[in-house]
């Protein structure tokens, strides 16, 4: 058997805390300077070469190790994500909520009023999803996730 080794590299620098919430390809600034025919500036864009930043982005001040799955598709510390504004604007579509140290996803959004597990819970009454007959749910239309991952806990699979 062939051995290798990894060469050592240099630790990265930790960034400017001001790249905080740098993300490369979708920079707001670099965006504007694209076409808004066809929507060109809404795709991503990376930066060349030469405006490569040579560093780690530093985490947000306060920052906590997620939550562990399954509790990590529910919850997520606010420190990590210290944004208020979606849990503003989406509040009557029961998206996203701000309660004390963390956001909660609640699931369900302007589909699912009453949450995903109430949908769910109402398909049973139409059909039977505990004798194992129903394996496969597909989700049609809907452009949210959480029915998906309510009912891949009582059916098995999804698509």
């Amino acid at each position: 058997m062939k051995q290798f080794s990894v060469p050592l590299s240099t630790p990265l620098e930790i960034c400017d805390i001001k790249y905080s919430e740098y993300t490369p390809c979708e920079d707001p600034k670099r965006s504007l300077k694209f076409d808004r025919d066809r929507l060109i500036y809404r795709e991503r864009h990376c930066p060349e070469k030469n405006e490569i930043h040579k560093c780690r982005v530093p985490a947000p001040h306060g920052y906590k190790n997620p939550f562990k799955w399954p509790l990590n598709r529910d919850l997520a510390w606010y420190a990590n994500v210290p944004h208020k504004e979606l849990s503003v604007e989406k509040a009557v579509q029961n998206w996203i909520r701000y309660e004390g140290d963390r956001f909660r996803f609640p699931g369900g959004g302007t589909m699912f009023p009453n949450g995903a597990d109430a949908y769910i819970d109402d398909i049973g009454k139409l059909i039977n999803l505990i004798n194992g007959s129903i394996r496969t749910s597909i989700d049609t239309g809907c452009g949210y996730w959480s029915s998906n991952i309510v009912a891949q806990k009582r059916v098995g699979l999804t698509q």
